[in-house]
């Protein structure tokens, strides 16, 4: 990132035990990419999530809007043609949701958007794994591809990704290594409200010193 004489470092955070639940090969490579990050940022502090319930509003808000985006497709009976077995049900819960639930999760979106936006303040970018696994492979079920991680029980692990759909964080994804079945992983950055520029800037950075966006797996 170049810069001129006075501009500032940019101020990278890091989600408190972004990597606990994570796999060996993930949690490498996201302490290899905050090494890479050092070079041109002040990666100085952990991000704490608010304990709130994000996962549980944004589920409720997600299943009853992607059953009214796909409400011709339930009821004409083809999601039973879909490939992935869970993706035939799926749907239907989300049409089952009250409107009164759904009014109330619209709601607390808005109770908890103030604590969750100033968790990043500060920072131009907090950094976590994009996901706690290498990425899927495509010949298995999302829920059976890998087994999960074992995290202590005194460990709160925080998953970003609920809590910043709900509130409409932006983020941006890059590739930052490979792990096992020579699968890719990805490094998350996730921004405070209309924090796009400070995201890209960092993620572009970061793209700059590495090549991981240029390699590709063997495919057998």
């Amino acid at each position: 990132m170049p810069r001129a004489a006075g501009v500032r470092r940019p101020r990278v955070g890091v989600l408190k035990n972004a990597a606990a639940g994570a796999q060996p090969e993930v949690a490498a490579n996201f302490n290899a990419a905050l090494d890479v990050l050092r070079q041109f940022a002040d990666v100085d502090g952990e991000v704490e999530l608010p304990e709130m319930p994000f996962n549980e509003a944004a589920e409720l808000i997600i299943n009853a809007e992607c059953a009214s985006a796909f409400e011709d497709l339930l009821a004409s009976g083809r999601v039973r043609e879909l490939t992935a077995l869970e993706d035939r049900w799926g749907g239907y819960p989300g049409a089952a949701v009250l409107a009164q639930d759904y009014l109330k999760a619209l709601r607390l979106r808005g109770v908890m958007t103030p604590p969750l936006d100033a968790s990043f303040a500060g920072y131009d970018a907090v950094v976590s794994p994009t996901l706690d696994t290498v990425s899927f492979p495509i010949d298995r079920p999302f829920d059976k591809a890998w087994p999960p991680v074992e995290v202590p029980k005194d460990v709160r692990v925080q998953p970003l990704g609920g809590a910043a759909n709900l509130v409409g964080l932006p983020g941006v994804a890059v590739p930052n290594g490979f792990g096992r079945e020579g699968l890719p992983t990805s490094l998350l950055f996730t921004g405070k409200l209309n924090g796009e520029s400070g995201i890209l800037a960092c993620a572009a950075e970061y793209q700059r010193r590495t090549d991981w966006h240029r390699k590709r797996p063997p495919i057998a």
